[in-house]
């Protein structure tokens, strides 16, 4: 009987944990909370000057703390401003696990000061905005290899409890289908100097599956390729080099073998006119000794 009753309330926490994992599956999940994130080497944050006042998150814990208020202008500890103008800001989400089912990326509290306007800002604008239209999303299905995807559309809508427009935004990128990653990489930059925004979610229903080996064999083919290319332009350098001292070789001898050969036409062509001079010289002598003879004979 003990025997007996072991078995079922096993069998009924299996059972029961078999239920909760269905029944979890098909609520929502903010895949962003489960994870882990991190900021590229290029990002800053905004503090004041004496340094009071900084709107970092260098923990990496704001954008996913829950908290997506509804105020004006920013707090620190509430929401994070990047700095730099035309900088690309890279933030990195490790979730832990591949899922297959994220169908929307959110960017909560966006202050678009820029297009809104600003009475405190230049000419009635302000310097936080948000380039949505350029931003770039690039999954990786096992946490490594990352490719660009561009299968989604941007929904803008007012982060406000009325719905009214005061220059604070959600950016929602909604995929056309279910996309499956380990790891996300959002490239993000602002028009103007600062980005503002308090979090980012990323939505799927709890549906994981086994995330895929890593593999290096296009890395490392590309990185033979490579190898063997410059190998190639240094053998080819190599060749045009060679050859360039072999022709030059063969030129010098070229126009030595002419040199010699115009000093050898020039001592042919010499000798018969000094023997011609030795001749004239020869008879010249013989008249003249002729000459001699007969004056002395008379």
């Amino acid at each position: 009987m003990k025997k007996f009753s072991a078995i079922l309330m096993a069998t009924l926490v299996l059972f029961s944990m078999f239920t909760f994992t269905v029944s979890a599956e098909g609520e929502p999940v903010n895949y962003a909370q489960i994870g882990v994130y991190s900021y590229g080497e290029t990002s800053t944050f905004l503090a004041s000057t004496d340094g009071s006042t900084y709107y970092g998150d260098d923990a990496c814990t704001i954008l996913t703390d829950g908290e997506n208020p509804y105020y004006m202008p920013e707090e620190p500890g509430k929401g994070v401003v990047l700095t730099g103008s035309g900088t690309v800001h890279t933030i990195t989400f490790d979730l832990g696990a591949t899922y297959d089912d994220v169908y929307e990326i959110v960017f909560g509290n966006v202050w678009d000061s820029v297009n809104f306007g600003y009475v405190n800002g230049e000419d009635g604008k302000g310097n936080r905005g948000f380039n949505a239209e350029k931003a770039m999303i690039r999954i990786s299905a096992d946490g490594v290899n990352f490719e660009r995807t561009k299968d989604f559309e941007i929904v803008k809508t007012n982060h406000t409890e009325d719905g009214s427009e005061n220059g604070f935004y959600d950016y929602t990128f909604k995929f056309n289908a279910p996309a499956t990653f380990k790891a996300i990489e959002l490239l993000i930059f602002s028009p103007a100097y600062c980005l503002s925004l308090s979090e980012i979610e990323i939505w799927g229903y709890g549906h994981s599956i086994p995330t895929p080996e890593v593999s290096f064999e296009d890395e490392t083919t590309e990185e033979i390729v490579d190898e063997t290319s410059e190998e190639a332009e240094e053998t080819t350098e190599a060749s045009v080099e060679e050859s360039k001292a072999e022709e030059s070789k063969a030129e010098e001898s070229k126009v030595e073998s002419k040199a010699e050969e115009s000093k050898a036409e020039e001592s042919e062509g010499t000798n018969p006119v000094i023997f011609i001079v030795i001749g004239v010289a020869v008879v010249a002598i013989i008249a003249v000794v002729v000459v001699i003879s007969k004056k002395k004979k008379n």
